[in-house]
């Protein structure tokens, strides 16, 4: 008996470490040869014209495994695999598992110069309260725009 308890015990171990920190990414948009270096411009500053966005990316990861951190982290090695020179982080959101992305959902958080921890804890309170509890896996999910410099045409000369 002890050791069937004890199997059971890894087995569920186990599937926590699976999902834990395991963060997932998608991408939409234009792809350049990859950048070496990608720079974060903040949310709340209009964006300077000589940008344009090439794409949008999303990183999820089990809820309680993943940090905004992990998923800030993966948005930008997605960028730069995708030739983003810049990225704006430009929410969070909080889902049961499985659930499809939506950043029309109430629980969208926008983004400030800092993905917003709190905020996103709060969101997560107010899924779980409306859900009554029935779903066990939530999703972190943070999406960010992927950026270029413009490239500036040179008139020919006549």
């Amino acid at each position: 008996m002890k050791c069937w308890k004890c199997l059971v015990l890894s087995v569920n171990l186990s599937i926590i470490l699976l999902f834990a920190g395991c963060v997932s990414d998608n991408y939409q948009g234009q792809s350049f040869p990859p950048t070496e270096q990608i720079q974060i411009l903040s949310a709340a500053t209009p964006l300077d014209p000589y940008w344009q966005i090439i794409g949008r990316g999303q990183a999820r990861g089990e809820f309680s495994g993943t940090s905004n951190q992990d998923l800030a982290h993966r948005l930008r090695q997605l960028g730069m695999q995708h030739g983003a020179e810049a990225m704006i982080i430009v929410g969070t959101q909080v889902l049961p598992a499985g659930e499809v992305a939506n950043s029309a959902n109430s629980s969208f958080i926008t983004a400030t110069d800092d993905p917003d921890q709190a905020g996103t804890e709060q969101a997560f309170s107010e899924i779980i309260g409306s859900s009554g509890g029935t779903s066990q896996h939530f999703e972190r999910i943070m999406y960010a725009d992927f950026l270029r410099k413009k490239i500036k045409k040179i008139p020919l000369e006549q």
